[in-house]
């Protein structure tokens, strides 16, 4: 676990000196639209795309909660 802390640091700083950044307000915005698109009740009707989108659900969370770890 301590390792991907790391690795995700080293990529998140190559990506600030490449000019970019990683933009942790829009994936919580893209987290929270997934949020209200899951608890559509309609949304469980088609289980290969609902469990596409938990999947993505799964990996904001996990990077959210990375960066979190790095950013203290």
């Amino acid at each position: 676990y301590d390792e991907l802390i790391e690795e995700f640091g080293r990529i998140k700083a190559r990506g600030e000196d490449a000019g970019g950044s990683f933009d942790a307000g829009a994936r919580q915005r893209q987290l929270d639209e997934l949020q209200t698109l899951i608890s559509d009740p309609a949304f469980w009707g088609d289980q290969e795309r609902s469990s596409k989108t938990l999947q993505q659900r799964a990996r904001i969370e996990e990077t959210l909660a990375l960066d979190r770890q790095i950013s203290r």
